[in-house]
């Protein structure tokens, strides 16, 4: 579980510094012998800088969680 908590807090706080991705797709539209025609798409992915610290806190809070138990 300390694992998993540690995950989340690292993954938690990278999404609150990189609020969102590009992904770059290229198609080929027309393609007539030695000459094509590429197309190019991007497709943003964004999320909200709460949801990262959201992440992080749960993360946290499963931490602490294992800390207790392996305490007792």
């Amino acid at each position: 579980m300390k694992t998993l908590g540690m995950l989340l807090i690292v993954v938690g706080l990278m999404m609150t510094v990189i609020t969102g991705v590009k992904f770059i797709n290229h198609k080929k539209v027309v393609e007539i012998g030695d000459v094509s025609i590429t197309k190019t798409e991007t497709n943003p992915v964004y999320w909200s800088p709460v949801t990262g610290l959201l992440l992080a806190g749960i993360g946290g809070t499963i931490l602490l969680l294992s800390r207790e138990k392996s305490t007792t």
